[in-house]
């Protein structure tokens, strides 16, 4: 307010070169309360404070008066806001409950944001405790300031709305303080969703400062509460404000406000009001139009609850993580003083391109890694690096037909006792691939099991399950096994070889219907975001040549012809793009038809009773 005051004193005694005024773009990007930097918007308006002057003397002279006045009166104000007082009184409320909390301070001004700065700096628990993210800093600036509110020591973070775009601090943080009520509720939104989102393990806690004796507060503390209501109803606050007229009149009305006016409560239910006239249009008219329906309207609303929820929307891997741990040992695999996060030393054998000597703290589960930046907790999915070269490891021990370490060649023949209530068998192991577009999709390890009398005895997994059982004691003799098996063994061979082309070729169609049901999705989002975009540039193009008012009236008639150039450019980049992505789509369709299974080795399953 100070500043303000002596920039339009300024003005008014001439003491500074009348400004240029403000461009009709810039007054309309101040007027819609665009999440502008706050240089922009300062110099913005300083601009209209230093520009729109009165012509007559007698005019000018009486605004100095009213303003020296107005000097005086905030002069004569204690140096202590009391505002801030209590601020610093819940911050130490919070601290006093939980002394590893952190809480963010979002400001609507860079004057309030150093006041409050001030304030920390004089006080003994919280001075240097503290970081601040205002417009203007480089990306590498704001990612300084946020690993440094990250770490322990750092327990607050002051904030201003041209801060509040960008930040993902849901990890560290889960309480929102505003000093001030943004007018336009879409900042609050703007501001709580940097905690408020998915990763958030704790529930947001948001809290707003006001004075209740001010109109202007009063209003906006009811608005808010009645926003929140609607969002408990699925109505978005962007759907509400983007598509609400009348914000132009509640901004006026706030502007207005006279706190020693006698109908000061009328004129406030009267703002109140009009908010619930425009709500209840917008819920009735156009709410139904942008939001999800139809029948599949359930679906939807799990997906909504999903999304608000902190939980994974993918399960923890288990599995990856008992696999990994049996491949590398409980030597190299260990717990560390965290559940579910292990310190992992690789072994020789598994360090492969990309792969580290050690890692300090990895998890495989979603729900554990979603606390922790990557930086701290590395998370272990199938594409990892260490995983892919354990699977390739894997791969060549399986298909390698060379003598292993101790020269000794690979057991492709196997033979073990089974119950007398098993028949005599042999189950013949193949490998099998699919592929597509250039690329390895799948792999397939397949086991049949095959009688004598060319009969196929259960499914895949369950003759794998034989490889998997350890042995009974005791040898199977040689002539025994050609008694039972040498006359109908090629036979057997190729009776499973066909049964595991069969069970490739059916994996092959299972994986081509589901790779055309998703491309079919990928075209029809393809074709609706290019059409999304090509609509944009069309408008831009009206816009340039003067087909459309800056509100985004159509305009009937156009005066005056202005050229315009780079929008066909714009066209032509956007329609390449999405060939391009075509041909990416039709790439991830195809899939080739399999070649014949590789086949691994044999084990004969001979029954008790025939030895």
């Amino acid at each position: 307010m100070g500043k303000t005051i002596e920039n339009r004193l300024n003005a008014l005694r001439k003491k500074d070169e009348e400004e240029v005024p403000p461009t009709n773009a810039e007054i309309r990007d101040l007027q819609a309360d665009l999440p502008l930097d706050e240089a922009t918007a300062e110099r913005t308006a300083i601009r209209i404070i230093k520009s729109a002057l009165p012509k007559e003397e007698k005019q000018r002279k009486a605004e100095i008066r009213a303003l020296n006045d107005i000097r005086k009166t905030l002069r004569s104000l204690p140096e202590r806001d009391p505002k801030i007082d209590v601020l610093l009184r819940e911050i130490r409320a919070v601290f006093g409950r939980n002394p590893n909390d952190k809480i963010i301070v979002f400001t609507e001004y860079l004057d309030t944001l150093e006041a409050i700065r001030e304030a920390l700096e004089k006080s003994q628990d919280l001075a240097g405790r503290f970081v601040i993210l205002r417009g203007g800093l480089s990306g590498r600036q704001r990612a300084r300031v946020q690993e440094k509110f990250e770490e322990i020591e750092t327990r607050l973070l002051l904030a201003t709305d041209a801060a509040s775009e960008g930040l993902n601090l849901q990890r560290s943080c889960h309480r929102v303080f505003h000093f001030e009520l943004p007018w336009n509720p879409n900042r609050m939104e703007q501001r709580n969703g940097r905690v408020d989102r998915y990763g958030q393990t704790q529930t947001p806690v948001i809290r707003y400062l006001y004075y209740p004796d001010s109109p202007e507060d009063d209003v906006l503390h009811r608005l808010v509460g009645k926003i929140e209501r609607m969002q408990d109803d699925r109505v978005s606050t962007p759907d509400i404000l983007g598509t609400l007229q009348g914000t132009a009149e509640l901004d006026q009305g706030l502007v207005y406000f006279d706190p020693e006016a006698g109908d000061i409560d009328a004129r406030k239910e009267s703002l109140v009001r009009l908010f619930d006239d425009r709500t209840a249009d917008f819920v009735r008219n156009v709410y139904p139009l942008v939001a999800a329906g139809g029948p599949d309207e359930s679906e939807n609303r799990k997906l909504l609850d999903l999304l608000n929820t902190a939980h994974p929307l993918l399960p923890d891997d288990e599995e990856l993580e008992r696999i990994v741990a049996d491949l590398i040992g409980p030597s190299s695999f260990k717990p560390t003083d965290q559940k579910h996060i292990f310190r992992v030393q690789v072994p020789i054998r598994y360090r492969g391109p990309d792969v580290k000597a050690i890692y300090p703290r990895v998890t495989f589960r979603r729900s554990i890694a979603v606390k922790y930046r990557a930086a701290d907790v590395e998370f272990i999915t199938p594409l990892h690096p260490l995983v892919q070269t354990m699977a390739a490891e894997a791969r060549r021990h399986l298909l390698q037909v060379y003598p292993d370490e101790r020269s000794l060649p690979p057991r492709r023949l196997a033979a073990r006792r089974v119950p007398d209530s098993e028949a005599a068998s042999v189950v013949f192991t193949y490998f099998g691939s699919i592929t597509g577009g250039g690329s390895l999709l799948e792999e397939h390890l397949m086991a049949i099991r095959v009688t004598p009398d060319l009969q196929v005895i259960g499914s895949s997994g369950e003759a794998l399950r034989w490889l998997q059982l350890e042995a009974n004691a005791g040898e199977v003799p040689a002539d025994l096994l050609e008694r039972l098996f040498k006359t109908q063994f090629d036979a057997m061979m190729q009776k499973a070889l066909k049964s595991a082309q069969l069970d490739l070729k059916e994996h092959v169609v299972a994986v081509k219907e589901h790779r055309r049901r998703q491309a079919e999705i990928l075209r029809h989002d393809l074709e609706r975001d290019l059409a999304d975009r090509l609509q944009e540039i069309e408008n831009e193009e009206r816009q340039a040549k003067g087909l459309v008012e800056a509100g985004g009236q159509l305009r009937l008639f156009s005066f005056e012809e202005v050229k315009t150039t780079g929008f066909e450019s714009k066209r032509a980049v956007a329609k390449a793009q999405a060939e391009k992505r075509r041909g990416e789509i039709a790439q991830f369709e195809q899939v080739d038809d399999p070649d014949e299974p590789r086949p691994l080795g044999a084990l004969f399953l001979v029954p008790e009773e025939c030895l």
